[in-house]
């Protein structure tokens, strides 16, 4: 287990363009399928830039998520316990821990892009 401890140099800034962005599922891209009248279009993946590298985030379930490097190496995996309750997140990188949380928020407004409408 790893202890992580805030340093009292270490800054961060925020980049000016967007950290994250997500893509439409295989056929579900309103330019290519139209617009759907009951819900919105389902995203399931993202491009990512976390500490200046470049990752493909993948929603395979609304309780299952992969971060994966451009070799295509999982190196980031976010489950859920189902029953049990709470997630597991299995970290291959190292990132810090305000980025490992940064992708579960992430994780969970994919799951609410593609939740049901209600109007």
């Amino acid at each position: 287990m790893r202890s992580y401890q805030p340093s009292p140099t270490r800054t961060r800034i925020l980049p000016t363009t967007p950290a994250a962005a997500p893509h439409y599922a295989a056929g579900s891209d309103p330019a290519d399928a139209g617009w759907p009248v009951c819900h919105m279009p389902k995203a399931d993946h993202a491009d990512v830039t976390l500490e200046g590298q470049e990752y493909d985030m993948v929603m395979h379930s609304g309780q299952d998520y992969s971060l994966y490097d451009r070799a295509h190496r999982e190196v980031v995996h976010i489950l859920h316990r189902g029953i049990m309750g709470g997630w597991t997140i299995e970290d291959e990188t190292g990132l810090p821990p305000e980025d490992l949380c940064g992708l579960f928020v992430f994780c969970r407004y994919l799951e609410r892009e593609n939740g049901f409408l209600t109007v």
